[in-house]
């Protein structure tokens, strides 16, 4: 493979003074370019934000054996394997740039060109990257989404000691709460503020009523905004008050004797 450079040609022994152009805070020489890039067409319709990167360039070796690029960093310089200061940063193939993110610090960097038998070029000349700002700051998290909505019913009372009883929802649900209440699959009533009752409530707690024995379907569905968000439902069986203890028996006769008879 033939050693060129990667705007034409090389130099073959990089002893010339290198010819650098300042563009910001990046400069190159001609033959490897590096420009500042925001990624913003694909980035937006990908994830909706901005990324800011630096871009490394060069014009592109045109012999039919060429398979790719070497792309070396530096911390400092002078810049090159030959100097025990490049770090390979990554192996490409036929393409002719290289996004290198947003170093913190000053940082150089070569390419070279190698083909298929791995045969590899000289060095380009140093492209240096020299941070002026500090990136913008990645977008804030979105905040967290509330929790689902759920309802919680607990039955006050003993209806299967045939007490007074009723059913008291608890939810989570946000917005503009109502309640449905529905007795048997009928609608019974609507409650609209806490604490949500099956029988109405008094003084802030639920009422206890005494209801024909049987058994009932209890259903709490909750709306907010006027939208159900959630549903629970609890089976309640009631039995009858225990009725008056029977009356009580007369009292034992008392003095029972035998009188003879003449």
């Amino acid at each position: 493979m033939k050693d060129t450079g990667f705007s034409g040609r090389v130099c073959p022994c990089m002893r010339k003074e290198k010819s650098k152009v300042r563009a910001g805070n990046i400069s190159s020489s001609p033959s490897l370019q590096m420009s500042w890039a925001l990624a913003m067409a694909v980035v937006l319709m990908l994830w909706g934000t901005t990324t800011w990167g630096a871009t490394l360039s060069w014009t592109a070796n045109n012999e039919p054996d060429l398979a790719g690029y070497h792309v070396y960093q530096c911390s400092q310089q002078p810049c090159g394997r030959a100097f025990g200061s490049a770090t390979l940063l990554t192996t490409l193939g036929k393409v002719t740039s290289f996004n290198i993110g947003t170093p913190a610090v000053v940082q150089y960097y070569v390419i070279t060109a190698y083909d298929f038998t791995n045969n590899e070029s000289s060095e380009s000349n140093v492209a240096i990257f020299t941070p002026t700002a500090t990136p913008p700051p990645p977008p804030s998290p979105p905040p967290p989404s509330p929790p689902p909505a759920t309802v919680t019913l607990a039955v006050l009372g003993s209806p299967n000691l045939g007490e007074p009883w009723t059913v008291q929802a608890t939810t989570n649900a946000s917005g503009t709460v109502s309640v449905e209440v529905r007795i048997n699959g009928d609608l019974d009533h609507t409650e609209r503020r806490n604490p949500y009752c099956a029988f109405g409530e008094s003084n802030g707690s639920c009422t206890r009523i005494q209801r024909p024995s049987g058994t009932y379907t209890v259903e709490f569905r909750v709306l907010s905004s006027g939208t159900e968000v959630t549903r629970q439902s609890v089976v309640v069986t009631a039995t009858a008050a225990p009725g008056p203890p029977p009356p009580a028996p007369p009292p034992v006769p008392a003095n029972l004797h035998l009188s003879s008879v003449q």
